[in-house]
């Protein structure tokens, strides 16, 4: 029992210690798998910001180039003051799309494109008279600016594409970092759950192994190291629904050794003990059929049952089982029939009924029984037709 329990205890032990490194880890690749999401949330919002900023400055861009070709055709100097100001904000915007430029993003196309916004906000506030006293830029001038902010247009794409290029390699990073996550995640929980289920169904297997060395511990008697009363009993009743079920016979043998309190009393317990399991040992020995099987009854008593087997074979055992016991030569001083150990034996079979059940049979294996001891001692008695069944039991 108490290795039944330390079992218990050890596997609790294995499996809470198993349980909880699982769930860290488990808990581990949660958080990564939630860091790399958020970082690709991140990196999608940045990209969106960048485009929108991106786009508003070329936007703007674009409206101060309509502006100043209005004001080469109108010579209108409310058109040359907007394309100062939209030209400050394409600025503006372009600024706030590059606050978001990482270290290990291609930072050229920005400096490039932020550089030429410049000069040309530059060229064009030296050029246009936002004085009433100034004179007007000629108009070839005029042309020859308006033809150099057009090929602002490239460098927008040019920052345009080396701005989806880092972010579509940066996206497709995350995507793969959070894919491989997610695969590491759902596996490390398929063996989690398997582990689990592996100890679990060994914990159960051990549990079993050991529930079913306890139950037959719980079936030996422990002195002779033979069946016990409780194993008969339940044997017994399991073979009479047998036999009742095929109508067949079933035979039991009662056993008591002759004159063993004055054994023991003369050798002493511990002598006598030896004695009864060298007993047991003989009884084991003389039964050959299987399904038969030889327990301790009670004291000095023991009994033997032998399924589909009627009373003419139950003889030739209980004869077997003397000469066994004569060969084992115990001396025995205080015997009144036999200068050896010997024993005597009462014998009952019957075919089972519905208006019987095993107590019936007993009774009749005590009569006998009874009737060997009665007699003399170191026989065997054998039910006869008639022959009244005593209720008793004997001692």
């Amino acid at each position: 029992m108490k290795q039944f329990m330390s079992i218990r205890s050890q596997m609790s032990i294995l499996m809470g210690i198993t349980l909880f490194l699982m769930t860290s880890m488990l808990g581990l690749i949660i958080y990564q798998f939630e860091e790399i999401s958020t970082a690709y949330q991140d990196t999608l919002s940045t990209l969106l910001m960048r485009t929108t900023s991106l786009q508003k400055s070329q936007d703007s861009f674009n409206q101060s180039i309509t502006a100043l070709h209005k004001y080469i055709t109108y010579y209108d100097k409310k058109y040359a003051a907007d394309t100062l100001k939209l030209l400050r904000q394409s600025q503006e915007a372009i600024q706030i799309s590059g606050t978001a430029i990482t270290a290990s993003e291609n930072t050229q196309p920005w400096i490039t494109l932020q550089s030429a916004i410049c000069t040309y906000q530059e060229d064009i506030q030296r050029s246009l008279p936002l004085q009433s006293a100034d004179k007007p830029l000629s108009a070839t001038s005029l042309l020859a600016a308006e033809r150099n902010m057009d090929n602002a247009a490239a460098l927008f794409a040019a920052a345009r594409t080396a701005q989806n290029d880092f972010f579509q390699q940066r996206i497709d990073q995350l995507s793969a970092q959070r894919s491989a996550m997610f695969k590491i995640g759902v596996s490390f929980s398929v063996f989690t759950i398997i582990t689990m289920l592996a100890l679990f169904l060994w914990y159960s297997r051990q549990l079993n192994d050991h529930r079913n060395i306890l139950e037959k511990l719980s079936f030996i008697d422990g002195l002779t190291n033979i069946s016990n009363r409780r194993h008969f009993d339940e044997a017994i009743n399991r073979e009479w629904k047998h036999a009742l079920t095929y109508n067949d016979f079933i035979s039991i043998i009662l056993i008591d050794i002759d004159f063993f309190k004055q054994y023991n009393d003369f050798y002493g317990h511990l002598q006598g003990d030896e004695c009864l399991r060298t007993v047991a040992n003989a009884l084991k020995k003389s039964l050959a059929r299987s399904g038969s099987m030889a327990a301790r009854y009670g004291g000095e008593e023991f009994v033997i049952l032998l399924p589909s087997t009627p009373q003419s074979e139950a003889v030739k055992v209980a004869e077997k089982i003397k000469e066994e016991i004569e060969l084992l030569k115990i001396v025995h001083p205080l015997s009144n029939v036999h200068y050896y150990l010997t024993v005597s034996m009462g014998i009952a079979a019957l075919r089972p009924k519905s208006t019987l059940n095993p107590t019936d049979l007993l009774a009749k294996a005590d009569s006998m029984l009874y009737k060997a001891k009665k007699e003399g001692r170191n026989k065997i008695a054998v039910i006869e037709p008639n022959f009244p069944i005593r209720k008793s039991s004997h001692k």
